[in-house]
């Protein structure tokens, strides 16, 4: 997924073997002496990452909370979400949510966070979905189903007697939840005719000409019809009933409220005034309190459904419901499996052709503004009303237009475990952000290590990293890790409480991960948490800048859609991302050639193969050409409307508009998504960022008063070495987002209005620039540009540097074509230090859950192993520090010399110390490090401190981790410094 967010380095080393490639962005270190100021702002709790806290109800001692929320705000972490986790041996009445225990402990943490600058988010409930535990499974605010019966008629009989009662349905949950749904109440009859009365699978067909609906013949829950003489019929009953779905955490049960009604928003707002929100707790909200939370929608039904449905849905679509029913359910559909039948799997009955799947098109239109009006909008002024932003994972879980639904809340929200390692979920949502002008993009980041339910005790800071950063190239720019336990619980064990670690006979170790003091990678917390404030920081700056808008119309989630089947117009440098109808309908300004110039500045707008539209987004595409956008339209232009148009007019109106908008100046039309990057070509569309040649290479772009920042991000397999053309002039920056420094970039050049830079990524790598005025971050040029080097090129306040790591004459050119050379001599040979030591404190379970004993291994190593092929460590999780020397010659180390220090592989997060002095936080996607200032001539020691997973220990332990395979810790390497020489050019 997401990688190394930020290279530490900017420079390639200036060898004989990379000459090619010398002076590339990502490749090397900056040097830490020269050339840097104040750079970036330091890390701030608004702009640092925030964690989930999974707190046993409120089964937990005051002086612990407080000790955690110490903990948490020092690991460099902004803000908590509370989240109230049922416990077997916990009594719920006593300390569940909403209990005076509960209000009590909240009331501390918020104290407590208060103290230190921490903000608490609450969740809207329990857990999630909403609900309230004042309902019961037939209440009216609680959530509603629709389910069916059925009787076959054969042609001419007559069916005399009650009603067809409900047929039997799943009513599982995704994830093993039950529930028991309540009282059915009739809603409507219906009968249609069998086109094939023999046909077993589904979607088993109806003659649409034929429906009718019969509810008016109901007496006393009795019908009596008689089937027309022709064909075999189908007579269905449609009941309204209680979905049953409860959820835990709370005093007593919680049922899941009618998330399509204002009834179900009203019901979760006064259960909180009478039972949760004191005196106390309102006031300190407003002093410490950040957000209102809503998870994804795990909502389960048959149908989903609301009381007034029928009467919203002839309102709001222009035509009656019931005769159309029989065609609306597909099984399984709206019952969150997670991995089940999507709106294009085949309906329990439907009409032949697309009848059906419009009319269903239409229906989830319905829901989704029912959604938005009835919850979304009265969440959000309610939350307001408490001085709390709401954060939401709006729409999906559910069978809903997720993009439109961000418009409706504060802080839209992903998550990592349904969007997965797909960049462009994240950019289907990303458009509604970025026109509404969202300042956060939030990100739910649970670790999915090779599959779900793998992750506990075993995930890694760097895989933490890839996640994160490919989620910030689809505009993501806020992590909430998932998650922090509370420090125990009645039946953990060590090493503490973790709600979703399995216990023993679980079929593996669990989901997500357990961070806190009790993982060996917290001692090294603040170093990330550093590092994605300031990437956040950046990436919140000022307005984003969009290359393309991508329409997008889809009421399902986006795990497995691509915007583009082809890899074509990322390849190309063009940034991406969708933009729904709701959006495009609503007169969006058109400046200077850009879509939204205030905003993202779409340079252009594209149109995917296959699109359905409806008239006003089509006539709001034919506006947007008269005002001479750039448009490209792949494939057949669209010649129908996704919803139902039973007199065809609509569908005439939009061939009638697409054919207009074709005769634009500024329209193309193309085959396929391979032919677009030529089309914006022809359109004179330019990438902001544009890359020398066709590579992977993906950009973020932002805009403030101060400069325009570029975040690039290398998502193949293979090293990209490349020149990327920014769309900006003035003095380009590197911003290291680990230490904080900033360093002006002496390799470029300007070339008609552009910012031409050399870049170097490896896998995963990336590199944060920023184009602004001379000292703009503290830093200011000490000489003209150099377009071209034989040696890593940097300033100094001496003037331009050149350096290398083998002796030899080096040269560069400037930008008015004159040259320059050094010669730079006596640098020594590369070396790899040898005779390591490895200290160990091996973490082993201590006198009680939460508590930790440590055994210390003390080892001589003749060579760099992992810890399972080293004697007495194969099942050791710890921290390990490595401690080496190595010589350098007195006579050669004088003024002018400094080393790179490259540890090649380590597992997992990683600190180093040279001469007792720590350096800086490092890189762990790419750990090389500037020694410059650090080293002396002859003996030089080295530390290198590692933390690791648990995993490998917990393997003895716990039968649920005994099948996963060891991990590879420790210091690998090979570990190298290769000493440099640097001369005034």
């Amino acid at each position: 997924m997401s990688r190394a967010l930020s290279r530490r380095s900017f420079l390639q080393a200036g060898t004989a073997v990379a000459a090619a490639a010398t002076g590339a962005l990502g490749a090397l270190p900056a040097s830490a002496a020269t050339g840097t100021g104040p750079g970036l702002p330091r890390p701030t709790p608004a702009s640092a990452p925030k964690i989930r806290w999974w707190l046993p109800i409120a089964d937990t001692d005051p002086g612990e909370l407080v000790r955690e929320v110490d903990a948490i705000a020092d690991a460099g972490i902004g803000g908590v979400e509370l989240i109230a986790m049922s416990v077997p041996g916990v009594d719920a009445p006593t300390y569940g949510w909403g209990s005076p225990a509960w209000e009590d402990r909240v009331t501390t943490v918020l104290g407590a966070a208060r103290a230190r600058d921490l903000t608490v988010d609450l969740t809207i409930g329990p857990q999630w979905p909403a609900s309230s535990p004042a309902l019961d499974t037939d209440s009216p605010a609680a959530a509603q189903e629709l389910v069916y019966g059925h009787a076959r008629v054969a042609a001419g009989g007559t069916y005399d007697g009650p009603v067809p009662a409900p047929d039997p349905f799943d009513v599982g949950g995704g994830f093993g939840d039950t529930r028991v749904p309540g009282t059915p109440t009739l809603v409507a009859l219906t009968a249609a005719r069998l086109v094939d009365p023999a046909a077993t699978a589904k979607p088993v067909l109806l003659d649409p000409g034929s429906v009718a609906d019969l509810t008016g013949l109901l007496h006393d829950g009795a019908v009596t019809w008689t089937a027309p003489p022709e064909g075999e019929w189908l007579l269905f009953s449609f009941w309204r009933r209680g979905t049953g779905q409860v959820v835990s955490g709370a005093r007593s049960v919680a049922h899941v409220v009618d998330h399509y009604a204002a009834a179900g928003t009203d019901a979760v707002v006064a259960y909180w005034d009478a039972n949760v929100l004191t005196p106390a707790l309102r006031r300190l909200l407003r002093q410490t309190g950040g957000d209102l939370f809503e998870d994804s929608l795990e909502l389960q039904f048959v149908l989903p459904w609301t009381a007034d449905l029928l009467a919203e849905f002839a309102s709001r679509r222009g035509y009656a419901l019931p005769k159309y029913l029989p065609v609306l359910l597909i099984q399984h559909l709206h019952a969150f499996t997670g991995n089940g039948p999507t709106p294009d799997s085949p309906a329990d009955f439907d009409f032949p052709g697309d009848t059906g799947a419009r009319v269903r098109n239409d229906f989830y239109q319905v829901l989704s503004e029912l959604y938005e009006t009835h919850h979304l909008d009265r969440i959000r002024a309610w939350a307001h009303s408490l001085g709390l932003k709401y954060r939401a994972q709006p729409g999906y879980g559910a069978v809903l237009d997720m993009a439109s639904a961000a418009r409706h809340v504060d802080v839209p929200e992903t998550e990592q475990f349904f969007f997965g390692d797909n960049v462009d979920a994240y950019r289907a949502m990303a458009g509604t952000v970025h026109l509404t002008g969202s300042p956060v993009f939030s990100l739910e980041t649970a670790p999915v290590l090779t599959a779900i339910l793998q992750d506990a005790y075993g995930a890694t800071w760097q895989r933490m990293l890839d996640i994160i950063s490919l989620a910030f190239a689809g505009g993501v720019n806020q992590a909430v890790f998932h998650g922090f336990a509370y420090a125990t619980a009645p039946g953990a064990q060590w090493p503490g409480w973790a709600p979703f670690a399995f216990p023993a006979g679980a079929p593996g170790p669990g989901f997500a991960e357990a961070w806190g003091p009790r993982q060996p990678s917290w001692r090294h917390m603040p170093d990330v948490t550093g590092y994605l404030a300031r990437q956040q920081r950046v990436l919140r700056a000022g307005i984003p800048r969009v290359d393309l808008a991508v329409y997008r119309q889809s009421y399902w989630d986006t795990s497995h859609d691509r915007l583009f089947t082809d890899s074509a117009v990322a390849r190309a440098g063009y940034s991406y991302e969708a933009v729904p109808p709701a959006l495009l309908a609503q007169d969006l300004p058109v400046g200077s050639g850009l879509l939204a110039p205030d905003g993202p500045g779409y340079q252009a707008l594209v149109i995917p193969a296959g699109t359905r539209l409806d008239v006003a987004t089509a006539e709001a595409l034919v506006e947007l050409a008269d005002r001479r956008l750039p448009l490209v339209v792949v494939g057949a232009p669209p010649d129908r409307t996704p919803y139902l148009d039973a007199t065809s007019t609509d569908d005439a109106r939009v061939r009638e508009l697409m054919a207009q908008l074709l005769r634009g100046p500024r329209v193309v039309r193309v085959l396929g998504d391979a032919d677009v990057p030529a089309a914006l070509a022809a359109l004179h569309v330019t990438p902001r960022v544009r890359p020398a040649e066709p590579v992977d290479l993906w950009s973020v772009t932002r805009q403030d008063q101060q400069a325009v920042y570029c975040w690039l991000f290398n998502p193949g397999p293979a090293r990209v070495t490349t020149e990327v053309s920014l769309a900006a002039t003035g003095t380009p920056y590197l911003l290291n987002a680990w230490t904080g420094e900033a360093a002006p970039l002496p390799r470029h050049r300007a070339d008609g209005g552009r910012t031409v830079l050399p870049v170097d990524l490896p896998p995963s790598g990336t590199v944060l620039l920023a184009v602004a005025q001379p000292g703009a971050f503290g830093a200011a040029p000490s000489g003209p540009p150099i377009t071209a080097s034989t040696a890593e090129v940097a300033w100094s306040a001496a003037g331009t540097t050149l350096r290398a790591t083998a002796p030899g004459s080096y040269g560069a050119t400037y930008q008015d074509g004159t040259t320059g050379s050094v010669r730079i001599t006596d640098v020594p040979a590369a070396l790899t230090p040898t005779g390591w030591h490895l200290s160990v404190d091996d973490w082993r379970p201590g006198a009680d859950a939460a508590t930790t004993s440590v055994v210390t291994h003390e080892l001589d190593l003749a060579e760099l192993l992992p810890w399972p092929g080293i004697a007495g460590l194969e099942d050791v999780s710890g921290i390990g520090r490595y401690t080496a020397s190595f010589d350098l010659p007195a006579k050669e180390w004088t003024g002018g010399r400094g080393a790179y220090l490259d540890l090649g592989t380590v597992f997992d997060t990683v600190r180093v110390t040279v001469n007792g002095h720590p350096l800086p936080p490092v890189d762990l996607r790419h750990p090389v490090m500037d020694l410059k200032g650090y080293l002396r001539g002859g003996r030089n020691t080295l530390q290198v401190e590692v933390s690791t997973t648990l995993r490998n220990r917990l393997r003895t332990l716990v039968p649920s981790q005994a099948a996963t395979a060891r991990q590879d810790y420790g210091l690998l390497g090979p570990v190298t410094v290769r000493p440099y020489g640097e001369a005034l050019l």
